[in-house]
């Protein structure tokens, strides 16, 4: 695999400013929130990227490393292990 689709897959979307924050996917947050991998599986549009981008600000904000892949079912073991190791590079600087 290419480094610029390493980069592309390890490269969090942006926030939106208007999204609204849900209190109760924020309680979720704070249930989970040590937990150290988190899987969020449902079809397309239903706001997966939106809700993990509002994660990963909160956890940011409290100084943890919080890596980003996105990953893809024509994945491989070998380029999942790349697309893993390059998002915990950019995380911990």
């Amino acid at each position: 695999m290419d480094q610029p689709r390493i980069v592309l897959k390890t490269t969090p979307p942006r926030a939106h400013r208007s999204v609204i924050v849900r209190s109760r996917l924020a309680q979720v947050w704070e249930e989970i929130r040590d937990r150290a991998f988190i899987e969020v599986c449902a079809p397309g549009g239903f706001g997966k990227s939106t809700l993990l981008v509002q994660w990963r600000r909160l956890w940011l904000e409290s100084g943890a490393l919080v890596p980003w892949a996105t990953l893809d079912p024509q994945d491989t073991p070998m380029r999942l292990a790349r697309v893993i190791a390059h998002a915990m590079r950019v995380a911990s600087g």
